[in-house]
């Protein structure tokens, strides 16, 4: 999209929004909503870069406890949005269930192509999950941008960040993302 189509985009759905008497969305850097499309659009996708490199031979269980300790903070962090329509439920749950698919990917035990070929298939199911919550997010982002706690938020990012200091070399993508949150503007 060209930078004057966005322009042109933006000011519709500030028009729109006056109409209605909403307050216009704040999604620049640094914001409530930035804060959480970075984490659902370059955080949980450079977990899953990071997962498949280490399919064959799983994390420790103390790494693992880390990640769904960050997950569960996100997941804790946007239990105040409300859900995107009477069929799809709050966005929390879909973290909770990424975060419950984490650790199945993690209990699988072995260096076996066995093992490697469970935690390929429920690495797939943790794709589609990714999925399902940036789908769910991009209907909620007026209510994200309201109802996201901040604190929580920050908490998921300095509990990855605590992580990736412990094992630079295990989480790669995640270091890059977390370095990339606090270049553009994140507090981490």
């Amino acid at each position: 999209m060209t930078k004057s189509r966005k322009q042109r985009k933006a000011r519709k759905l500030a028009r729109r929004q006056a109409k209605r008497g909403t307050k216009p969305l704040v999604a620049k850097r640094g914001s409530r909503v930035w804060s959480f499309n970075h984490f659902r659009s370059v955080v949980l996708t450079r977990l899953l870069d990071d997962l498949y490199n280490l399919e064959q031979s799983g994390i420790k269980d103390e790494y693992c406890q880390k990640i769904a300790a960050a997950l569960n903070y996100f997941g804790n962090a946007a239990t105040d949005i409300p859900s995107a329509g009477p069929f799809l439920g709050p966005i929390y749950k879909d973290i909770e269930k990424f975060t419950e698919l984490y650790q199945q990917w993690n209990d699988v035990r072995g260096k076996g192509t066995d093992a490697a070929g469970e935690r390929r298939t429920l690495r797939l199911k943790l794709k589609a999950q990714r999925h399902r919550i940036t789908n769910k997010a991009r209907k909620l982002q007026v209510a994200i941008d309201e109802k996201l706690d901040t604190k929580l938020l920050e908490s998921g990012y300095q509990a990855l960040g605590g992580l990736i200091t412990a094992v630079p070399d295990l989480f790669s993508g995640l270091g890059k993302a977390l370095t990339e949150y606090a270049k553009r503007g994140g507090a981490s």
